[in-house]
């Protein structure tokens, strides 16, 4: 594995005339030549930048001198050999096609409190256009939810994955079920402490927490070790992110059906235990 930062390295403000101090933005183009080898191609001026480099240091020491103007956020992106994949028993399941939803919040969900808006339980069911899947396998959501093909879901079953839960996505009149929602019937325990993973907010009434997105943090999605006679074939986490999001742990059995599927642009990552 080889973990790497994405950062565009722009300065400016949120108010008129929206730009830095002229020295800052100077530092800012010095430093953006200095990484120039790690431009992405055909992405001028975005950068990807491995951790065990000097330029990564430098990266990071700029955007802490310079908070108030380092506008753009850093994210953090693990590349797999095809070794670790292959011998990876669990994966962080990602995807990288992304399908519109039709819905009404409160509807779908319910909120830990009156006047939260931090979601608590989906009490109601997406909908999508009906030509929105196409002959995808599996896409994710703009609110972080994965939806399935019926063969995805035909598949699932008839192989039995154990943890599966499958919700129904239809259409926009409500009449046909177009795809589903992938989901688990439980939830593992705690993971906020072993990742070291990061309070976005919290509800003042009840203190449901909802934490900040793995991308922030230098290391791919870690699981205690002897967790792993365990898990199921669809585990999600108990933490929520923003948008009320899970992360998703599937078994290899779970990731070679999506393969054997086509399933296209998925991103998994195998999980580390420790």
């Amino acid at each position: 594995m080889k973990t790497y930062i994405r950062c565009s390295m722009h300065v400016g403000t949120m108010e008129h005339p929206f730009k830095a101090p002229e020295h800052i933005q100077r530092e800012a183009d010095e430093l953006k030549e200095h990484c120039r080898q790690y431009e992405l191609k055909n992405a001028k001026d975005i950068f990807l930048i491995p951790i065990d480099s000097e330029e990564y240091s430098d990266v990071v020491a700029f955007y802490e001198r310079h908070k108030e103007y380092a506008t753009g956020n850093l994210f953090y992106e693990h590349k797999f050999t095809k070794s670790e994949m292959e011998k990876a028993e669990y994966y962080f399941l990602k995807c990288g096609t992304l399908v519109e939803t039709l819905y009404e919040e409160n509807e779908i969900y319910t909120h830990c409190c009156n006047g939260s808006n931090i979601r608590e339980k989906q009490i109601g069911f997406y909908k999508i256009k009906k030509s929105s899947m196409g002959k995808r396998v599996i896409a994710c959501s703009y609110d972080y939810r994965d939806i399935v093909s019926k063969e995805a879901k035909d598949a699932f079953e008839k192989e039995q994955l154990t943890n599966l839960k499958m919700l129904p996505v239809y259409d926009k009149q409500e009449k046909e079920i177009l795809a589903y929602q992938l989901d688990a019937e439980s939830t593992l325990p705690p993971l906020a402490e072993i990742n070291n993973w990061i309070e976005y907010r919290r509800c003042p009434q009840c203190n449901k927490i909802v934490w900040k997105g793995i991308h922030i943090l230098n290391h791919p999605l870690y699981m205690p070790l002897e967790w792993k006679e365990e898990l199921k074939d669809i585990n999600c986490t108990l933490e929520i992110f923003p948008s009320g999001g899970r992360y998703y742990i599937i078994s290899k059995k779970t990731y070679n059906i999506l393969q054997d599927l086509g399933a296209k642009k998925l991103m998994c990552e195998p999980i580390v235990f420790v």
